[in-house]
């Protein structure tokens, strides 16, 4: 709780939301044994930033924005998680951004807080 990345692009874009595979996603047990996001804040370089809950879903789940923002960052920090029957760590298998409509950024990004 409280950990966060920060990713920076190499000019602006209207980013208006992103889809995220919050939890260790390889198997259903590896999913229920790491903990997952629950509450996460997204904040853009500009200060602005909005709250948002996530389900404990083990699957992708799209997230828009209420406000798209022009930004050339965004950070997203762990403000709570779904804890998990065996380890600790909070895990993210996949995020990838969307650039107003159209999805971008569709890397794997295996993230162990």
């Amino acid at each position: 709780i409280g950990e966060y990345i920060t990713i920076y692009f190499d000019d602006e874009y209207l980013v208006s939301g992103f889809s995220i595979n919050a939890g260790y996603q390889k198997s259903n047990d590896l999913y229920s044994k790491n903990s997952r996001p629950k509450e996460i804040y997204i904040s853009f370089a500009d200060g602005s930033g909005e709250s948002q809950v996530l389900s404990d879903t083990n699957g992708k789940q799209d997230i828009k924005l209420s406000n798209p923002v022009v930004t050339d960052s965004i950070t997203l920090r762990i403000d709570s998680v779904y804890p998990g029957s065996k380890y600790e760590d909070t895990v993210i298998t996949e995020m990838s951004l969307y650039w107003g409509d159209k999805l971008w950024l569709d890397t794997i990004w295996r993230l162990f807080f």
